[in-house]
């Protein structure tokens, strides 16, 4: 793929073809298991394309080929040429990880958006900084577009995950020498306890966790 060959995709209101209806064009998947994909569909209430891909009736080539045709827009192969480090931060980090975009290429002066979902970058566009003009929508498989924000986004995404825990469940206030310290008094009071009552000190250890435990379950719920 010549990345200058891609162009926009004008958005548009007129209905688009069916994905499976691609598909079955295509030969990648047969009429039963369309209609078997419909069904579950309207029972699991999820985009068709989930089912089809979940129930192993298409691969994911086919499925993101599909797309491609269906959204006149271009399948790019984020392994073969990755997102554009320097383009870190251009999007939001938390929309990008929900909506599953990532900037990708500077093309002719034009942003290009990796996406795996085509039907929802129209409805996104109001989120991207009015600098990017008519960002260029590119289309690529959710995995590869998680993996290169895990790649672009490492050290974001690795401060983000430890100040999202507790403060008082982080290591981030860690101190090895109280720890240890507290350590050998626990078992010390315990051996002690042991030897002169061990009955006593077993209800109080079974009554110190089980309080323990309460007070965390009912602060979680």
């Amino acid at each position: 793929m010549a990345l200058a060959q891609l162009t926009a995709v004008p958005p548009t209101t007129a209905p688009r073809t069916p994905i499976g209806e691609i598909l079955v064009q295509s030969g990648a998947l047969s009429q039963s298991d369309l209609l078997k994909a419909i069904a579950l569909r309207n029972r699991e209430e999820t985009q068709i394309g989930n089912i089809l891909l979940n129930h192993g009736m298409v691969t994911e080539a086919d499925l993101f080929g599909a797309l491609s045709m269906q959204f006149g827009a271009t399948l790019v192969d984020l392994q073969k040429h990755p997102a554009n480090p320097n383009l870190v931060g251009m999007i939001d980090l938390e929309l990008c990880l929900t909506e599953n975009v990532v900037p990708w290429q500077h093309i002719g002066g034009a942003l290009v958006i990796a996406t795996s979902r085509p039907d929802r970058f129209e409805l996104l566009r109001n989120n991207y900084p009015a600098e990017f003009g008519d960002a260029l929508m590119a289309i690529a498989p959710e995995y590869d577009i998680q993996n290169a924000l895990m790649t672009t986004n490492r050290d974001a995404l690795i401060e983000r995950a430890e100040t999202r825990v507790p403060l008082e469940e982080s290591c981030r206030t860690w101190d090895p020498k109280r720890m240890l310290r507290l350590t050998i008094a626990v078992a010390l009071m315990l051996t002690v306890g042991m030897i002169l009552s061990p009955n006593t000190c077993l209800t109080s250890v079974v009554a110190w966790i089980g309080l323990g435990l309460i007070r965390k379950y009912s602060v979680s719920f």
